[in-house]
């Protein structure tokens, strides 16, 4: 219905124009349409990057998986931990064999050697 009434007030007027203004026509037209054009691009951007900008974060976060998230840190903690239990005991280890050899293999030679390592090992375990 609109084109049916658009059409025609369209030709009329352009007749009108180019009646008035004839050689400028061709260049007002131009201008004009480019314009448009120009304007139609701005709506349809704007359009799309309101929809973009609107619910694109909203999409993004229902799609994270937070349990695979939480489960890759959990993994990377468990392991740390191990790393710590392992680094734990062997540092354990070596001070149990400093006390040995401190306690048991003692002579006049190393006793200076011995009476420094003793110095260094700690009185309490890690905790304190």
């Amino acid at each position: 219905m609109l084109i049916i009434i658009g059409v025609p007030v369209l030709v009329i007027l352009l007749g009108l124009g180019y009646y008035f203004l004839g050689d400028r026509l061709t260049v007002l037209l131009s201008t004009i349409l480019i314009l448009l054009g120009n304007i139609q691009g701005m709506c349809i951007l704007v359009l799309l990057l309101a929809y973009g900008l609107a619910f694109l974060p909203i999409k993004t976060w229902k799609r994270t998986n937070i349990e695979a998230v939480m489960y890759e840190h959990l993994l990377g903690a468990q392991s740390c931990y191990e790393e710590y239990r392992d680094a734990r005991l062997e540092y354990l280890q070596e001070v149990s064999k400093c006390r040995d050899l401190a306690t048991n293999y003692r002579t006049g030679e190393n006793a200076v050697f011995l009476d420094t390592l003793v110095e260094e090992i700690p009185k309490n375990d890690l905790d304190g």
